[in-house]
């Protein structure tokens, strides 16, 4: 039977021991405690009392949810109450759809993620393929140890993070920090694709030019050569053409000269940087000004290291994130890790 005053009172349970919550007086205040301590003894649960007016509004906000799952069901085929979990074909539509709209996948790596049968058939395999031939953007995202590295058909994509360190392992402060990085990303990929969707702006028009002057009249040629031998003034310095040339005394500029102390070639380097060229690496004197100095920042770069090669590990071209060929080491910049020092010394040993 419902108690009228304490209208909780046999509906709930303790969290704690699974024993009915009863309703009592307090200081002109009604609470809500265990019924264990006063059956078993005290200490035999170790939950404390709760105000109904601290209880309530929680319990309103849960039984709303759920009459509201009963009203969703209420309106579903008999069909589907008779299967709840045969959803296959709508999720492919979903699916399907979604591919159709979106520019970026992030896909939560785990072991879960990569052990679910639905998850590499059904939703997986249609983002590789909206990849390939729609340049869908993916961006996994480790949450956890996993085979990550091990599968193929995923680990071609660079991961935002770290797999040997996942989100799971972090701080709460660095995760957080991890999770707004990867928000940046996504809003520059989607800038850039918003960008490039852009209608073109149709040509302004343009002011028309005023008629050309009329040509002034034809100067007899006698008259030309006269003027012209008047205005250039006799070349007195031009020595003898019986006497030697006296050598030019103007200094070539001489060609910039790369040292490096772990001994090995710069200039070679650069020879072989240079053959290797493509999209995401450049090589001196093709390194755009804004990557170098984003990369030299970000690998803290020492002020007399010149910079040979430079890989931008940035999916939008920051090169925040990079590899550098320096002339007396390789350096390597990546969020979330310290940043990596290889000497060329280190090589040859």
């Amino acid at each position: 039977m419902l108690n009228c005053r304490f209208l909780s009172g046999g509906i709930i349970v303790c969290g704690h021991c699974g024993k009915p919550i009863s309703g009592s007086p307090r200081r002109e205040r009604l609470i809500y405690k265990c019924t264990s301590n006063d059956k078993y003894g005290v200490g035999t649960c170790g939950s404390y009392a709760v105000r109904e007016d601290q209880l309530l509004p929680f319990l309103l906000e849960v039984l709303s949810e759920e009459i509201e799952n009963l009203h969703t069901l209420a309106l579903q085929s008999p069909e589907k109450l008779l299967n709840p979990f045969d959803t296959r074909f709508e999720r492919k539509e979903e699916i399907e759809k979604a591919l159709d709209e979106a520019q970026v996948a992030i896909l939560l790596i785990s072991a879960d993620f990569l052990a679910s049968d639905f998850i590499t058939k059904e939703e997986l395999q249609p983002l590789l393929t909206a990849a390939e031939e729609k340049g869908l953007v993916i961006l996994p995202v480790i949450l956890s140890f996993s085979l990550f590295e091990e599968t193929k058909s995923i680990s071609v994509f660079q991961a935002v993070n770290n797999p040997k360190k996942p989100l799971d392992m972090l701080s709460k402060s660095k995760r957080e920090r991890q999770l707004v990085e990867i928000a940046r990303r996504v809003d520059e990929i989607l800038k850039s694709h918003r960008a490039s969707q852009a209608p073109e702006q149709p040509p302004q028009p343009t002011t028309p030019l005023p008629d050309p002057l009329p040509e002034p009249p034809a100067v007899p040629i006698s008259l030309m050569a006269h003027i012209k031998a008047q205005a250039e003034p006799a070349d007195v310095s031009e020595p003898s053409s019986d006497l030697p040339a006296e050598p030019s005394t103007a200094e070539e500029e001489p060609p910039i000269e790369r040292t490096s102390a772990s001994g090995i070639d710069p200039d070679k380097v650069l020879e072989i940087l240079r053959s290797r060229e493509h999209d995401s690496f450049y090589a001196d004197p093709h390194i755009p000004a804004d990557k170098l100095r984003n990369a030299r920042n970000a690998a803290q770069l020492p002020e007399t290291e010149d910079v040979l090669g430079l890989f931008d590990l940035i999916v939008m071209g920051s090169a925040e994130d990079c590899l550098i060929f320096g002339t007396n080491a390789v350096y390597h910049h990546w969020p979330m890790t310290d940043n990596l020092v290889l000497p060329y010394s280190e090589f040859s040993g």
